[in-house]
């Protein structure tokens, strides 16, 4: 396999977003080319214009290779940690008290 391109256990350790040039490096582009297809719209995957730079989302990626993204903690609970919907807390100890919201 040449330096270009990417295992699949490379890919699914990939970050939320990756640079342009990580990205094709998945498709088995150059860091040139790459850069080129995403200015004329034409990379192989959603890009995201971020000024002058550009990211790639790794479900955009991972999708546009036909790779179903198996990592734990891949889903939108993992981008947002804490309590959610269908979670709940229990505030308790003495910062928490009625009487300690007294003070």
């Amino acid at each position: 396999m040449s330096e270009l391109q990417m295992q699949k256990d490379e890919l699914l350790a990939l970050p939320v977003s990756v640079d342009l040039a990580t990205a094709g490096r998945a498709f088995g582009l150059g860091r040139t080319r790459s850069y080129e297809l995403a200015r004329a719209g034409q990379f192989p995957c959603r890009v995201i214009p971020v000024g002058r730079k550009f990211r790639v989302p790794r479900s955009a990626l991972l999708e546009a290779l036909g790779i179903e993204d198996t990592t734990a903690g891949s889903g939108p609970a993992a981008l947002c940690p804490g309590p959610h919907p269908q979670e709940s807390i229990t505030l308790s100890g003495p910062a928490f008290s009625a009487s300690s919201a007294l003070r």
